[in-house]
């Protein structure tokens, strides 16, 4: 017989139980409502009568039977109330008796359950394996215990450094681990090293000097390390200078070697860098570097001789000098020759000059088209372009 089995049975011998108990205690008290009744009755049937001594007597022992009875009753009553308590009582032992036996057959259930297939976990593992091997996104899609597993997540990441995203915190604090990340050319895998290794040296070393954005995930500390921001900043694809420490950023060698590498670094130099000659001609000194004068103090591109030095090699700076130096028919003239869209951030007054206009628009077809661009739409027509490109010819 099943434990639920057990209970149902139980249930329903308790429920006659009760019933039972209930039923005899009402019926002990419509037994005693009933006897007082005919006593009553009696009574009156006797008085009224006036009946002889020998029906007095008669009635005296009914009575004193009666009395008998209803403390019988009585006595029976109470016995009733006794079996309801006993009652609550045995369904109170029941349901502990229940409970414990469902219990027992949980446990046992439990018992009996056949032990894990181990083989069944190999092949499984095999299956994650190959599946790491083929893409490494398929780690992301295995359970805990198979990122934690190291050959599995050295194949994912031999297919891809951003394996390493996926391992368990334990796999991405492993330094074999990382660093095998770490040297797959273009890796950016120290983003999800763990704290401990991004402020292990050799590691943040190894990791900047395959890729220089690796700087952005090192340790504070490690920012601050002249080798290790040197060895950032020497990529022409990025501008790792914005990582470095505030101290680093105020250092000549540093700041000069990063904006060799890659003129965009300049933005990130400290101020007083900003307005230092030599750097800012190493920042501009390639076309790639025409961005970066944006990123010129101020005060320097006042500087009329620098700026002169300066758009005879990058026309296009003159777009950044100031209101009187592109006013400087000298300063121009140099721009224009170099770059003839120069010509667009001249003065108004310059603009309207012949040689300047001569200057630029004389280079080529695409020089005269611009030049004519430029004074049509700052409304600068008072000069017969044709005309005066007919007599210079």
């Amino acid at each position: 017989m099943t434990t639920r089995t057990t209970l149902n049975v139980s249930i329903s011998l308790l429920r006659v139980l009760l019933m039972s108990v209930f039923l005899s205690f009402f019926s002990s008290l419509s037994y005693a409502d009933a006897t007082d009744d005919a006593i009553q009755r009696y009574q009156q049937e006797s008085e009224q009568r006036h009946a002889d001594k020998q029906l007095n007597d008669a009635l005296d022992k009914v009575k004193k039977k009666l009395s008998d009875s209803r403390a019988t009753k009585s006595n029976s009553g109470e016995i009733s109330w006794i079996g309801v308590i006993l009652g609550i009582g045995l369904l109170v032992y029941i349901w502990a008796w229940v409970s414990d036996k469902l219990e027992e057959a949980k446990n046992k259930s439990n018992a009996n359950k056949p032990p894990t297939n181990q083989n069944s976990i190999s092949v499984e593992r095999e299956l994650v394996l190959a599946s790491v091997k083929e893409s490494w996104i398929n780690l992301s899609f295995a359970n805990d215990a198979f990122k934690n597993d190291k050959e599995i997540v050295l194949a994912a990441i031999k297919n891809s450094w951003r394996a390493l995203e996926y391992a368990s915190d334990s796999l991405q604090n492993d330094k074999e681990l990382v660093l095998t990340a770490l040297t797959i050319e273009g890796s950016k895998a120290l983003e999800f090293a763990s704290a401990v290794l991004i402020n292990d040296r050799d590691i943040v070393f190894t990791a900047v000097k395959t890729r220089g954005e690796n700087l952005e995930f090192a340790s504070a500390a490690l920012r601050n390390d002249k080798e290790i921001v040197l060895a950032a900043v020497n990529f022409d694809d990025f501008a790792a200078l914005e990582f470095a420490s505030a101290e680093l950023r105020r250092d000549r060698e540093v700041v000069l070697a990063a904006v060799k590498a890659c003129a965009g670094n300049l933005k990130f130099a400290s101020a007083s860098l900003r307005n230092d000659k030599e750097i800012v001609l190493a920042a501009t000194a390639s076309e790639e570097g025409c961005d970066a004068w944006q990123y010129v103090s101020k005060s320097l591109m006042k500087d009329r001789q620098f700026v002169l030095e300066s758009v005879r090699n990058a026309g296009w700076a003159l777009q950044f000098a100031s209101s009187n130096l592109k006013n400087d028919k000298e300063v121009v003239l140099a721009a224009v020759k170099n770059f003839y869209m120069a010509f667009g951030h001249a003065s108004d007054e310059l603009r309207n000059d012949k040689e300047v206009i001569l200057a630029a628009a004389g280079q080529s077809s695409e020089s005269l088209n611009h030049v004519r661009y430029v004074l049509k739409k700052n409304n600068q027509i008072t000069i017969d372009l044709d005309k005066l490109m007919g007599n210079q010819a």
